[in-house]
């Protein structure tokens, strides 16, 4: 089955499946891929309506929006420091991120020779044979394999979200799984920072290309340059809508500058946001930067990622590839997370959600990159974030399910619903 038809086939199930489960209160697509599916119907590999043209002024926005994501990351930092998160969370947080970035980058980059040579039946003109030695050729860059662990890596506070509403899912495990959702984005964003570093794809600068360290220095240094200016024009205590400007312009200085040296403006932008967050004492600003910005932003990018996706065999291989190695990560960390967030060996199911970091990081990956290494990316990210919305919220109903804490009324202290996808 084609990669395309395999997506749609998919997206249109999670449809159906989603539909029967409505009935049952169940929630609608949690990561909102039904934009996806129309970027990709009406883009230059269905209908059409979408030239290669029109992409090219897409891609400016694209740029702009992950951006704009980037400091939405980071300003979840000002609700995340009230709440109490210790060692073992801590622990809980490096070994879901670093099993995953460890194991989806090794095990690809273990299987580039075989994929290099990969022959079904003696029939070297199949077109898998092809995908997978243009794959081999694609994973052999080093930077790529570390990149696809980067963006299997988060899940999404939103499936936490749809638990706590549709579920009243209540309990410890619920708070120390939705605390990690909150917080495994920030590990990966600051490694995209490292991986774009090392990477020097057609455009980078000459003395950015030869210094990696000279790129990491470029990247600290504009994120702290926009985060001074912050400070300087808004102070502690900014007036809302003289800091909506300012945040605004700064995002469009970041991202841009990022631009044209062929940055991560994600990273640096979730860097700004962190300083806004740590630096700012008003917190109503902060969330209404997010609550009132950060779907229609998600959406917005599904809907352009969908634009850009084509018909790329090799894409689709990689991203069963990273699917794979995704789920059976999950399942394998689970005795290691159950003793350090409280839950049973198969709490690892409850983080298969993908949502807007996961997006947000293939998409900055694909303007830095693009050609195939693009494409791997963004049809890895929209194969995990369609399946999370397919099996995510059942395998956490199963997981709370077995812990009983689902159906329960809330408590006085039970925390409010917060984050985003």
């Amino acid at each position: 089955m084609g990669g395309p038809v395999a997506l749609l086939l998919l997206i249109v199930s999670a449809f159906v499946v989603n539909t029967i489960l409505r009935s049952q209160g169940a929630y609608r697509l949690i990561s909102g891929a039904e934009l996806l599916l129309l970027g990709l119907g009406l883009g230059p590999m269905l209908l059409g309506v979408f030239d290669e043209e029109l992409l090219s002024l897409v891609r400016p926005a694209m740029q702009v929006a992950v951006c704009w994501l980037g400091l939405l990351f980071g300003l979840r930092f000002h609700h995340a420091r009230a709440a109490r998160f210790g060692a073992r969370p801590f622990l809980a947080l490096t070994v879901e991120t670093g099993a995953t970035v460890a194991t989806v980058a090794l095990a690809l980059r273990a299987l580039v020779p075989h994929l290099a040579v990969l022959r079904l039946g003696g029939h070297p003109g199949l077109l898998v044979d092809t995908a997978a030695a243009t794959l081999a050729v694609a994973l052999s860059a080093g930077p790529l394999v570390v990149g696809l662990g980067l963006l299997a890596a988060p899940s999404t506070p939103a499936l936490l979200e749809w638990a706590r509403a549709r579920l009243s899912a209540r309990g410890p495990v619920t708070d120390a799984l939705a605390a990690l959702a909150s917080r495994d984005s920030w590990i990966p964003l600051v490694g995209l920072a490292l991986v774009c570093a090392f990477w020097s794809p057609v455009g980078t600068p000459a003395q950015l290309a030869a210094s990696p360290l000279l790129a990491i220095g470029a990247q600290l240094l504009l994120a702290l340059v926009v985060s001074a200016a912050f400070a300087l024009l808004c102070g502690r205590d900014p007036d809302h809508e003289t800091a909506w400007v300012v945040v605004i312009g700064l995002v469009l200085i970041a991202g841009g500058v990022a631009g044209l040296l062929a940055l991560p403006g994600v990273s640096i932008c979730f860097l700004f946001g962190l300083a806004v967050s740590a630096f700012t004492r008003d917190g109503s600003f902060v969330e209404r930067v997010r609550e009132a910005t950060e779907r229609p932003v998600v959406l917005l990018l599904l809907f352009m990622a969908g634009l850009s996706l084509t018909a790329v065999p090799a894409a689709w291989l990689a991203a069963a590839l990273v699917l794979f190695l995704r789920l059976g990560t999950r399942i394998a960390i689970g005795p290691l997370l159950a003793p350090l967030l409280g839950g049973g060996a198969d709490v690892g199911l409850g983080l298969l959600g993908a949502g807007a970091v996961t997006l947000a990081i293939a998409v900055q990956l694909e303007l830095i990159a693009g050609g195939l290494p693009g494409q791997v990316v963004l049809w890895s990210a929209a194969a995990l974030m369609v399946f999370g919305d397919l099996f995510g919220p059942q395998a956490l109903r199963l997981v709370l399910h077995r812990r009983d804490e689902v159906g329960r009324a809330p408590g006085p202290d039970a925390p409010a619903d917060g984050g985003a996808p």
